[in-house]
């Protein structure tokens, strides 16, 4: 492995190609692993998914410059370009531009029902009137309780409320720190 391989940026440069590959397919091996097998409080769980995102930036460094039919045929190439360009927006689009363009609504709660010893079920309403989520059987929204210490962050739940409602429901399980304080 060349250790030039950051240094000396270079197409024909064989060894930056592998050495990408490795880096890619190690990242990915260990972030799975995290998911996997390590029990971690969400926050860095979450923090280690947005890593992902270096996974792939490595491994598309190593399908458009290793010594392949990719590099060889233009067409290949300007697919790649393509498909690679619009996961890249993606990823940008949901861990930086997410936070300006993907819209966040008010919600008030209604009811706290009690199911059983581990599971609540909250029901809230929309604070203005014209500002309700639209959504479909088994779609989840991520919810958080900023007028609640502790539950200022924002988790994933499952909507169980039928869709079309101005009221929506959730059901939380008591399973992690965040859902037990909730």
């Amino acid at each position: 492995i060349n250790p030039q391989c950051f240094a000396n940026f270079s197409v024909t440069n064989i060894d930056c190609s592998y050495l990408w590959g490795v880096i890619s397919l190690a990242l990915l091996i260990i972030f799975l692993v995290i998911t996997f097998f390590a029990t971690l409080p969400y926050q860095i769980w979450k923090l280690t998914h947005q890593f992902l995102g270096l996974s792939f930036f490595f491994g598309a460094l190593h399908v458009l410059f290793i010594p392949s039919d990719v590099t060889s045929v233009l067409v290949l190439k300007y697919y790649m370009f393509f498909l690679i360009a619009i996961a890249f927006v993606g990823i940008f689009y949901r861990t930086v531009l997410g936070f300006i363009f993907v819209p966040k609504l008010e919600y008030i709660i209604d009811e706290i029902k009690n199911v059983n010893a581990t599971i609540v079920e909250i029901v809230m309403h929309p604070r203005s009137p014209n500002a309700h989520v639209q959504y479909k059987p088994g779609q989840f929204i991520f919810i958080g309780f900023p007028d609640s210490s502790g539950l200022e962050e924002v988790h994933p739940f499952s909507l169980s409320s039928a869709p079309g409602g101005d009221r929506i429901t959730i059901g939380v399980k008591a399973l992690g720190d965040y859902t037990k304080r909730l």
